[in-house]
């Protein structure tokens, strides 16, 4: 009796092995396509953020960061505010 079910359970084990294995070098595979800079702990990422200074710029400082005249300022104004209601209308069950 002992024989009908060794037989009987070595093939589903040889599978679930199988399926282990198939799984585990698939992951691998995943772990190692990675780019090295996306490597290592996320405390590590915390920390090297903190090291990177925080920017903040109003309106006008940011549509004329490079100087820009006020016309060109608008324009990129304009620009951004349709960019912006355009996806507040396309992606509206999202922005909430």
């Amino acid at each position: 009796m002992n024989e009908t079910l060794a037989l009987a359970v070595i093939p589903s084990g040889a599978a679930a092995l199988t399926a282990s294995v198939l799984k585990l070098k698939k992951r691998l595979e995943l772990s190692k396509a990675k780019h090295p800079s996306l490597r290592g702990h996320s405390r590590w990422a915390r920390r090297v953020a903190a090291q990177v200074p925080f920017y903040e710029y109003d309106d006008a400082t940011f549509f004329r960061s490079d100087d820009a005249p006020d016309p060109v300022a608008e324009q990129r104004r304009a620009g951004f505010m349709r960019l912006s209601a355009l996806f507040e209308h396309r992606f509206a069950k999202t922005g909430r």
